[in-house]
């Protein structure tokens, strides 16, 4: 327990000086803060991180207190729109991260499927040519222990 907290409180300042630099260089305006919130969503949709990665950096890359306390000084009436606004745009950012990845690991696995079944797989790992292969024992590196 002590040491996942000590992982995420060491991603979190990583996290935090780098949207320190980030917002250095593109000002602290509402437009940045909120693109910054969306590009670390969707980053965490994306990569799914564990805790110090995700919770750690990704949650110290973030900065959602700092766009509510632009809306609230900057928008006037407007803030609430802007807050539901971005909050929404943040989910969707995520979903569009989390959906990425998923399909590029199916045409991921789609092409793998292909390469090792189609008729130009290598004849011993091919199923249709050697219908006693098994992946382990290929990875395994052979048929070390059969006896006839």
């Amino acid at each position: 327990m002590f040491r996942e907290a000590l992982m995420i409180g060491i991603g979190a300042a990583i996290g935090a000086l780098a949207r320190f630099v980030t917002l250095a260089i593109f000002g602290e305006e509402l437009f940045p803060v909120a693109v910054l919130d969306m590009i670390a969503c969707f980053l965490m949709g994306y990569l799914a991180p564990g805790p110090f990665g995700g919770a750690g950096m990704l949650g110290g890359f973030s900065t959602y207190s700092a766009f509510v306390g632009l809306a609230f000084t900057e928008l006037g009436s407007h803030q609430v729109f802007y807050v539901i606004g971005i909050v929404l745009a943040c989910m969707f950012c995520w979903l569009g991260g989390d959906q990425l990845r998923n399909v590029l690991d199916l045409r991921e696995k789609m092409t793998h499927f292909v390469l090792t079944h189609g008729p130009w797989a290598h004849p011993e790992t091919n199923p249709r040519v050697n219908p006693d292969f098994r992946a382990a024992e290929g990875a395994a590196g052979g048929k070390d222990g059969e006896s006839e």
